[in-house]
């Protein structure tokens, strides 16, 4: 099942389309798609840290500061 992962802002903003994530089964890998997990720290800046994923959801903090989400979007 596809899974899409995507940034958004403290206001629920869009930062960027939706990025598609290979499915964790090492057998069905496309080349040059990144998992779910390569995928979130792409979307990180620098000193910015996801908390524990929620609902289909990340905080995302600079320091003590939210500065925004990385949301799960999943067929699943």
């Amino acid at each position: 099942m596809p899974t899409w992962v995507l940034r958004k802002t403290v206001d629920g903003e869009r930062v960027g389309d939706p990025l598609p994530c290979a499915s964790g089964n090492g057998l069905a890998r496309v080349l040059g798609l990144l998992t779910l997990e390569e995928q979130m720290a792409y979307l990180l800046r620098e000193e910015e840290a996801a908390s524990e994923e929620v609902a289909g959801q990340r905080k995302i903090y600079r320091g003590q500061e939210l500065v925004g989400y990385i949301v799960v979007l999943s067929t699943e």
